[in-house]
């Protein structure tokens, strides 16, 4: 019975946020923002102290994420961690959303808010040497575009032909704030006349971690469902006009440079190992951008009439935290920066 009013409140609490700000990713959410993690020091002694780490990686949901498993974790932020590798290199685990600023708070929403009425309480204003830092609890996250990330996808529908579908410069709609990301085409015949659908999906991913170059990456969605024969999803470049949105300008946004493929199998983690390509498309001092699209949109195969092919990924969006879209990258630390961990 919790369990549905407290399901029920935040469908609630979801629907009233997407009528104010018309997006998820836009607006206030109740997370940290980077202060919290320069508390760097407790929180790896939390992620990797034995027993500790147990249940502190549960509550963060990072003890699902098979690159951590074993592994010491050597710094976190906001949307991502990092665990240093025993050849020098590191890996990046990053979400496309501020996830763990988000599972910190709501993990823990009575610790903070505790400490948020004894600084009002008392320490802000006698003993200030005291305070915990919470006289202000929630955190708005910056409006700059680059400091969170979109995923979603665009569909296009054409009554007139497939390559008018395939070469539109615009979609019909945008879902940038749909809990599903999803990749399709077909086509139909409705009264005598043909219909022809795209959907195309595009996710962004914060990689900034100060510089460095990337070896290796791993672009992972979680299988929600699939349709079809040709169902091989590939990941190409993608250039949307902005980092936190999709409009139906961004449908022809992106490019036929492979950066690696999959096809689905029946459940989980669908892994795409990026090529050469898809690697030197991660900027490690910024904003990664990626599309994906279908064997039939991809390699320009018409469908046949009544044929649909159709896959989907559960987004970011998505209700809980262990589907969430990934981007794992190993990299290089710059010329005379060494691997280090706070302890």
């Amino acid at each position: 019975m919790l369990i549905k009013l407290r399901d029920k409140y935040r469908s609630w609490r979801l629907k009233r946020h997407v009528q104010k700000w018309g997006s998820k990713n836009k607006g206030y959410f109740q997370c940290f923002d980077q202060k919290i993690f320069d508390w760097q020091k407790q929180l790896i002694w939390l992620l990797n102290t034995p027993y500790v780490r147990v249940w502190f990686r549960h509550k963060l949901r990072i003890d699902q994420d098979k690159e951590s498993k074993g592994k010491l974790i050597a710094e976190i932020r906001p949307d991502k961690y990092f665990i240093n590798n025993n050849d020098g290199t590191r890996t990046m685990v990053v979400r496309t959303h501020h996830k763990y600023s988000k599972r910190l708070y709501y993990g823990f929403f009575p610790v903070w808010w505790m400490l948020h009425f004894l600084d009002w309480l008392l320490f802000e204003r006698w003993m200030p040497e005291l305070s915990f830092g919470f006289d202000t609890l929630t955190a708005y996250p910056d409006a700059d575009p680059e400091s969170d990330a979109v995923d979603g996808y665009i569909d296009c529908l054409s009554f007139s032909s497939w390559t008018a579908c395939r070469d539109a410069a615009t979609g019909n709609n945008a879902y940038p704030s749909n809990d599903r990301v999803r990749v399709r085409t077909r086509k139909i015949n409705e009264e005598g006349s043909d219909i022809w659908q795209i959907l195309r999906g595009f996710e962004c991913f914060n990689t900034n971690a100060s510089g460095g170059t990337a070896t290796a990456g791993v672009l992972q969605n979680y299988l929600d469902s699939k349709y079809g024969e040709s169902v091989t999803t590939y990941s190409v470049d993608a250039s949307i006009d902005s980092n936190t949105n999709l409009t139906t300008s961004d449908y022809n946004n992106l490019g036929s440079v492979n950066y690696g493929s999959v096809n689905p199998s029946s459940s989980g983690y669908q892994d795409i190992t990026l090529n050469e390509n898809g690697i030197a498309n991660i900027d490690l001092q910024g904003v990664s951008k990626f599309a994906l699209r279908i064997y039939s949109d991809y390699q320009n195969v018409e469908p046949n009439t009544g044929e649909d092919n159709d896959v989907i990924y559960y987004s970011a969006d998505y209700t809980g935290t262990s589907n969430d879209p990934k981007l794992v990258v190993t990299y290089t630390l710059p010329a005379g920066q060494k691997s280090q961990m706070v302890v």
